[in-house]
């Protein structure tokens, strides 16, 4: 897809969700006459998804929070935008995977479900009640939803790009138990399980030598 091309094809997606999530106002404010303009950065992102629990384990905003705080302070960018799950771009892989298990570790008892995608999207930044938000856009985002689908609740699960883009220079893969997946001989997926806290139940990590 040439630049033009894929400028344009953001501005749809953005655009499309626009319209579905948010008040009329709000794509009038961007795409009616006279509108205010929005920033658009379109790049390689490692996108941290979490699913909202329909179990009552906690909220959707309780999820939202705590991966809005793990973003605000890796440079990371929060989707505004009612979805499924939560989710939050970042532009290094490993601050995304950082941002993940922590994200793993301060709602262990809630045994969420967590991604995080490697993917190429857009990220749109506009006003909206007052405060500068950003919604991610891109059909490569849906790949959020299969790779949360995936993963065994209280895991963080990586994609094969990002997974690919962190082995051997990550230390914090070191620290969890790594169990690939594969389509054939093609790598599709990584589960990760996160060593337990100290105090915590140890045993199949103490006999991996990883506790």
């Amino acid at each position: 897809m040439t630049d033009a091309n894929e400028k344009n094809y953001l501005a749809d997606a953005f655009s499309a969700r626009l319209a579905r999530d948010f008040p009329k106002t709000v794509w009038q404010s961007q795409f009616g006459e006279g509108s205010a303009a929005s920033r658009m950065h379109a790049a390689t992102w490692s996108v941290v998804c979490a699913e909202s629990p329909w179990d009552g384990r906690m909220s959707q905003a309780e999820v939202r929070i705590a991966l809005a705080r793990l973003a605000a302070g890796r440079a990371g960018h929060l989707d505004a935008g009612p979805c499924s799950a939560s989710l939050a771009a970042f532009a290094a892989p490993d601050a995304a995977l950082r941002a993940a298990l922590a994200l793993q570790r301060s709602t262990a008892a809630a045994r969420l479900r967590i991604g995080v995608l490697t993917v190429r999207a857009g990220v749109a930044h506009f006003r909206f009640e007052g405060a500068t938000v950003c919604l991610l856009v891109g059909a490569s985002l849906d790949g959020a939803a299969a790779l949360l689908r995936r993963a065994v609740p209280g895991t963080v699960q990586l994609c094969a790009d990002t997974y690919d883009a962190l082995a051997g220079v990550s230390p914090e893969l070191d620290a969890c138990l790594v169990m690939p997946g594969y389509d054939r001989d093609e790598l599709t997926h990584v589960a990760l399980t996160p060593a337990p806290a100290r105090g915590e139940f140890r045993s199949n990590f103490a006999s991996l030598g990883l506790a």
